[in-house]
């Protein structure tokens, strides 16, 4: 047990998480009623992943101290069942040794990456910094949005039509424009060692079932 002046500055550094999380999270808390955010990773809900196609025979995800993460090597992905179109996402990560992503409005076929917009979690420069970015569309610059490994982050994304905001920690750190994808899933990549994910949540803009063609 932590006594003394340690007690107190790891109370400190909970307090503050718990502030920028709830910070964080307020997506889910205006313009919209709370039953409309939706968190998408607890213990009750993850019968909504599965592995995508490609690695139904991998090893399962498994969810344990609070945090979803993959077991295999290499790598494989879990996509969410029910699919997205304009939204908000809001999703806590942390980076240590290997990376991960986030696929928006990803679909399950082919590579996973490729389906929609990665926004992919991996080194900046070892070993101390981890990055953000979109390898593939819309091709954000590398090692801009960067963050101190082996400590939890926030990501938040708005989606909109073909209006992207991304921010990290709170501060904005990429805004774009893209038609390719109109809805898709969310589909998270992981690896044994890899990125762990928690407090996804999700709040639809607009009507919750996506209609029409997925690519414009």
């Amino acid at each position: 047990m932590k006594t003394g002046i340690s007690a107190i500055a790891g109370l400190g550094l909970s307090v503050f998480c718990l502030l920028l999380c709830f910070l964080a999270l307020g997506c889910c808390q205006q313009g919209a009623p709370a039953s409309e955010c939706r968190e998408l990773l607890s213990p009750d809900n993850l019968d909504g992943w599965r592995m995508t196609r490609q690695y139904t025979g991998a090893r399962p995800w498994v969810f344990e101290n609070d945090a979803f993460r993959a077991t295999a090597w290499p790598g494989n992905w879990v996509i969410y069942e029910q699919p997205f179109a304009d939204f908000e996402l809001v999703c806590e990560f942390l980076f240590e040794h290997a990376q991960g992503g986030i696929v928006l409005r990803g679909a399950d076929e082919g590579r996973p990456w490729r389906s929609g917009y990665e926004l992919d979690i991996d080194w900046a420069d070892k070993p101390t910094h981890g990055h953000i970015h979109f390898p593939v569309l819309p091709k954000t610059p590398s090692g801009r949005a960067r963050f101190e490994a082996g400590k939890w982050h926030i990501v938040k994304v708005r989606a909109v039509g073909k209006h992207f905001q991304v921010w990290l920690d709170g501060e904005e750190v990429f805004e774009f424009t893209d038609s390719t994808f109109r809805w898709g899933h969310i589909i998270l990549e992981g690896e044994a060692a890899g990125v762990r994910y928690r407090n996804l949540r999700v709040r639809p803009i607009g009507p919750a079932k996506p209609t029409g063609a997925r690519l414009r």
